[in-house]
């Protein structure tokens, strides 16, 4: 780095730049941080371990965090499970076969 003041002879100034760094932030779905990450400008952020939510199944992340551009909010999204009740009588005949989400009811 030369000086920019009183200029006697050549100077070479050569410009130095420091890369953005931006929060990528892992959220569960009621909101609660997972893990907080700094992530270089154009880079990938890490995502944590899966998150595990009773009766649901990870479904991914509400974002892409490939290539970070600006801070990022990234929230898990879950599909709730379900499941087959299959109704018989005795002889082992099917009478009904329904699809139930984790929790609720079959009729």
């Amino acid at each position: 780095m030369g000086s920019y003041n009183n200029i006697t002879s050549d100077n070479e100034i050569t410009a130095s730049f420091d890369i953005d760094v931006y929060q990528v932030i892992f959220k569960d779905d009621n909101g609660n941080i997972i893990k907080q990450e700094a992530v270089k400008h154009g880079s990938a952020a890490t995502p944590p371990t899966d998150p595990v939510k009773v009766g649901y199944t990870f479904d991914g992340w509400s974002v892409d965090f490939s290539n970070v551009v600006s801070d990022l909010e990234v929230i898990s999204t879950y599909k709730q499970k379900s499941y087959t009740v299959i109704f018989k009588n005795e002889d082992g005949t099917i009478i009904d076969t329904q699809t139930v989400l984790h929790g609720e009811n079959a009729v």
